[in-house]
């Protein structure tokens, strides 16, 4: 403050955002956080150190699929995490990791109750949703959000977890706006591993906040419908912040705005390129933007890709790039297919590269485990089954019914006579006859016909009169 007040030089300061010393060795403390674990199998909370995603999804039809988020990473160190209410297709309250629970049905839509367990008999209940405009149990204004307090050398007060990331938007967009009731949404907390790899580790260096790559126009989209993929298109740039942390992403974002594709007589395509603020302000704006770099107006030489990076050995900045930098906030990398040289000559930006995403899966009721993405025929897990043991031959009038979940009642009558048996159901309904079905054996091998024949079911005999009906598909719904 003396120094200031002096009013006698400009102050030169440093800001130290974890950067790892590239003479360090692995051994010394990295840039970045890792608070271990990594264990699912532990007998007491006490001893969980784990991440947590919290998965929210729209109430479907039991047959049908639905598609959710991630909503939340939960990350513990010396405690458990678990969703408490009623799951789906029950009646009973329970609180649990891995099951299905319905959201509850007062308060906002996707509103949950989280149990945290500082050990195997207690635990504190949060109620949290999603809708950061509701602040009361607005699930970041009722969590801890500071890691630190994990550490009892920072806090005199400590806590056993934290909250990570949220993803309020996809939530809103893809759970809430599809079934917008309270109540009618569905929740389940995973663990975040696959076999030793974990989410809790995330050592890395402070680093500046980027766009995903601007891609450019299809040159013959009506033709390329059927075999275009996102994948294929052409890279142009990406926008660099000059400065590392997060503060520029929160607070500040780029856009693209006025297109004009070239023509014969002028072929270069233009775009317009702003710095906007949180209200949508422009904060810079580059006009006439083209990608030809014989132009004048070539995207780097009105906004330069000028880069700064520390040369320990020399103890100096080298700078990397060919054209000074002209923005205050930002400057653009130019991709690979530039470089090699575009093929398209009235190249134009038409859409860009999201952020990078935990990979997505589908789960099915009763799976042992996630399936690829999409892939809704479950095979794996725990398959209804019953079965059906025969001692003897049947009596006239008795029969044998099996409910479908979907289709209705499927009923085998045991007739008098000798006539053939019946080996498919008419109006779900099929005749056996006991002169011929005259012990267990021949019974049961009568049945396992039939029910081979009922949709989402397969069935075995022995040969001695044990007939044994399995679901085809993993889960309580069949």
């Amino acid at each position: 403050q003396a120094h200031l007040a002096a009013n006698t030089s400009p102050v030169t300061f440093i800001r130290l955002l974890g950067e790892n010393d590239p003479l360090s060795e692995i051994t010394d403390t990295q840039a970045g956080w890792n608070i271990g674990g990594g264990a699912v199998d532990n007998a007491t909370a006490a001893s969980n150190t784990l991440a947590y995603g919290l998965f929210v999804m729209p109430s479907a039809s039991a047959t049908g699929l639905s598609t959710g988020s991630l909503a939340a990473v939960i990350y513990t160190k010396g405690a458990a995490a678990t969703l408490n209410g009623i799951p789906a297709g029950e009646s009973q309250t329970t609180s649990s990791v891995g099951q299905l629970i319905k959201s509850q049905n007062s308060g906002q839509p996707s509103t949950f109750k989280l149990d945290i367990w500082s050990d195997n008999s207690t635990s504190e209940t949060y109620t949290i949703h999603f809708s950061p405009t509701q602040e009361n149990g607005y699930i970041r204004n009722v969590l801890n959000t500071n890691p630190q307090k994990l550490d009892s050398s920072n806090f005199a007060t400590t806590e056993k977890y934290f909250l990570g990331e949220t993803f309020d938007q996809s939530v809103n967009t893809m759970v809430n706006s599809v079934s917008g009731a309270v109540g009618k949404q569905y929740g389940i907390l995973l663990p975040l591993l696959s076999g030793s790899v974990h989410y809790l580790d995330n050592k890395r260096e402070a680093t500046a906040a980027k766009s995903g790559w601007i891609v450019s126009r299809h040159v013959d989209p009506k033709n390329a419908q059927s075999t275009w993929r996102a994948t294929d298109a052409t890279k142009l740039f990406r926008i660099n912040s000059l400065h590392e942390g997060e503060w520029i992403q929160e607070n500040y974002a780029t856009k693209i705005s006025n297109l004009k594709l070239g023509t014969a007589t002028v072929p270069d395509s233009t775009f317009t390129l702003s710095v906007v603020d949180k209200a949508g302000n422009s904060i810079e704006t580059f006009s006439n933007l083209n990608l030809n770099e014989g132009s004048e107006n070539f995207i780097l030489k009105k906004i330069g890709d000028e880069n700064r990076e520390w040369d320990v050995t020399n103890k100096i900045f080298n700078v990397t790039g060919d054209y000074s930098n002209r923005s205050n906030y930002i400057r653009i990398e130019m991709s690979d297919d530039w470089k090699a040289g575009l093929v398209d000559s009235y190249a134009l930006p038409f859409g860009f590269y999201g952020p990078a995403k935990i990979k997505p899966f589908t789960l099915a009721y009763g799976s042992s485990g996630v399936q690829a993405f999409g892939d809704a025929v479950n095979t794996l897990g725990t398959r209804a089954t019953r079965t059906i043991t025969y001692n003897a031959l049947m009596a006239v009038a008795d029969d044998l019914l099996l409910t479908h979940p979907d289709l209705g009642v499927f009923t085998i009558n045991f007739i008098a006579g000798s006539d053939a048996h019946e080996e498919v159901f008419t109006s779900k309904t099929a005749n056996v006859s006991v002169g011929l079905a005259n012990d267990a054996a021949k019974t049961g091998i009568a049945v396992r016909i039939l029910l081979n024949t009922i949709p989402g079911y397969s069935a075995t005999d022995d040969g001695a009169g044990v007939v044994t009906v399995t679901a085809d598909s993993a889960g309580p719904h069949m």
